[in-house]
């Protein structure tokens, strides 16, 4: 084989190696994967996900984690769910277009990571006990010219996202959520919080933040729910650096 053929064809191989092929497949071929994967119980998925998707026959499926750029609608129905983790990698704006629907009775855990989604509806959540939520620092909503407004709206958002979770005792929010919700204080008031089960609430502060609290009015809005809620401090971890690092 010629040298430029063997350039051309590594080539090749390079930009294949770097392309995000599943994206392209069809719906039904992306349902037959999660079914072969369901055997396993773990779903990993790293892709752009289509503007519908709905997977609905993940009967032995108890681990779940997705991990893409989420857009449009997306459904999912698993029996026999128990923990289940999202990762939206859309980092570019503050507002996420997506909605989710998730049907999952045997629910434990639920972990969201990204910005709130357009809609959040969870149904048939009976066995829920914590959650847990991250969000991507919200510095974008000053660049706009009516900040006040979009920041209002993020808030909101956020509410929502939390309000759809009423039976679940332990909630682990991020410094970035707390943030979102202070946006607003008279939405606190206007939507008052749903989670009359809660009994503890978590907050993770970054590394590099020295001293945390959580601000009155935020700690209020829970407490009034939830009078006997237990709060707790939480630092991430940090990274441990062997000797010779």
């Amino acid at each position: 084989m010629e040298p430029n053929q063997l350039s051309n064809r590594k080539r090749k191989i390079e930009e294949m190696e770097g392309e995000d092929r599943l994206s392209d497949l069809p719906d039904c071929l992306l349902h037959h994967i999660f079914l072969i994967a369901g055997t396993e119980h773990v779903v990993k998925t790293c892709i752009k996900w289509p503007e519908t998707l709905e997977l609905s026959s993940l009967r032995n499926l108890e681990t779940l984690k997705l991990v893409g750029l989420f857009s449009g609608s997306f459904s999912v129905c698993a029996l026999n769910l128990k923990t289940f983790d999202i990762l939206n990698m859309e980092k570019r704006v503050p507002y996420s277009d997506c909605e989710f629907v998730i049907v999952a009775p045997k629910l434990i855990k639920f972990k969201f990571d990204g910005y709130p989604p357009k809609l959040f509806s969870p149904k048939n959540l009976s066995s829920l006990d914590q959650i847990e939520i991250d969000m991507p620092s919200n510095r974008e909503l000053n660049l706009f010219t009516n900040k006040d407004m979009k920041k209002k709206e993020y808030a909101l958002k956020v509410l929502q996202m939390l309000n759809a979770f009423p039976i679940a005792k332990t909630i682990t929010l991020s410094m970035n959520v707390i943030q979102a919700l202070s946006y607003a204080p008279a939405l606190l008031s206007e939507h008052p919080s749903q989670i009359s089960n809660l009994k503890y609430l978590k907050v993770k502060s970054s590394k590099s933040t020295k001293k945390v609290m959580i601000p009155s009015i935020i700690l209020d809005y829970f407490l009034t729910s939830s009078p006997l809620l237990e709060t707790s401090l939480m630092k991430r971890p940090t990274k441990l650096l062997h000797k010779g690092d």
